[in-house]
């Protein structure tokens, strides 16, 4: 059986689903965060927003199905947070990662700043907490995402925790800092950064533009890339040659012969500059890294966060007509549309 992960709904509630692990997280209202955990939760991990596999399902024979933080069904402990935020929740043993704005009292929230918290799994015990400092404004809890919206990574000895706002960091278990990065991101449009990061053979890709000093930036309006950062010190190991919307959340997958790859897309609302408009498939293997495998390109649509693929086929429902194309995965050719 196959569990789709749920990345997260519109109203500061992260819910994540591994083999035999459920929790929900609330950090809106009340700013309780709340646990449903299986008796066997330490021997199982959920490392990042698209799960232990990197596609966004989990595979399981008996997945927990039912729990209710309303009528306290299931629920293991809660933990009251400082203030809201939107991240998922990665997994490791008995730890939990999360992330949450930083709280702003007494003045207007700028929805900037960050904060990265480590929880016991077991009893919701906040263990430490780092600061990620953020670059430009956020709407705090808006109805799409903030600057809390990255979910961590972890492999069990490192943590990577996020701030769409333009920083990202990596500690050890202990919290202590190893490497700490900042960038400036894309502005002029709603926040909405819908992009997941993603972890796999020691790489971390991230969605930024590219650095100001890069002849290949554009002169105005800067496009965003994948970017792959190497995972022990944070610097740049290669750079999409397609660029991608902020709205979009790129899936991976493998092609026959386990070939690792990146589902991307263009084209969104408010007049989104990267074009053109439509899908690539980018290299993830170490011959063609961040080179662009195929690309569809049909006269319209919206690549937002509306496409997954497998070996066989690439999805992709256009939101504005509601018809899914149907691509072959090995060269990116039209099979249908429905």
């Amino acid at each position: 059986m196959k569990l789709s992960a749920v990345r997260r709904n519109f109203f500061s509630t992260a819910i994540f689903s591994t083999p035999a692990l459920l929790a929900a997280l609330l950090a809106c209202a009340g700013r309780d965060a709340c646990a449903a955990l299986h008796p066997d939760f330490a021997t199982r991990i959920w490392p990042q927003a698209a799960g232990p596999e990197g596609n966004w399902t989990a595979p399981s024979r008996n997945p927990p199905v039912k729990w209710s933080v309303a009528r306290n069904e299931g629920i293991v402990w809660r933990t009251t947070l400082p203030e809201t935020g939107q991240s998922g929740i990665a997994v490791f043993g008995s730890r939990v990662f999360l992330t949450t704005l930083k709280p702003e009292e007494g003045r207007r929230p700028t929805g900037r700043d960050v904060v990265g918290y480590c929880l016991d799994a077991a009893s919701g015990k906040i263990l430490w907490t780092v600061p990620l400092p953020g670059r430009e404004e956020s709407v705090p809890a808006y109805f799409f995402s903030d600057a809390s919206s990255p979910t961590p990574i972890t492999d069990g000895r490192h943590i990577w925790f996020f701030n769409a706002s333009g920083s990202m960091g990596c500690y050890d278990e202990n919290g202590k800092q190893v490497w700490f990065r900042e960038w400036q991101p894309t502005t002029g449009r709603p926040f909405n950064k819908q992009f997941e990061p993603i972890y796999f053979d020691n790489l971390i890709l991230n969605m930024e533009p590219r650095d100001a000093d890069d002849p290949k930036r554009e002169a105005k309006d800067p496009w965003n890339y994948l970017r792959a950062l190497d995972k022990n010190t944070g610097k740049t190991v290669w750079i999409a040659e397609d660029a991608m919307t902020h709205y979009n959340t790129p899936v991976l997958g493998f092609l026959p012969g386990n070939v690792p790859a990146i589902l991307q897309g263009r084209g969104a609302y408010h007049g989104v500059p990267e074009t053109p408009v439509g899908l690539s498939l980018t290299a993830f293997g170490p011959l063609r890294a961040g080179k662009t495998l195929w690309r569809y390109t049909p006269e319209k649509g919206k690549a937002t966060y509306t496409q997954h693929w497998n070996q066989k086929y690439a999805l992709w429902i256009d939101i504005d007509s509601a018809e899914q194309h149907v691509l072959n995965s090995r060269d990116g050719q039209l099979v249908r549309i429905q």
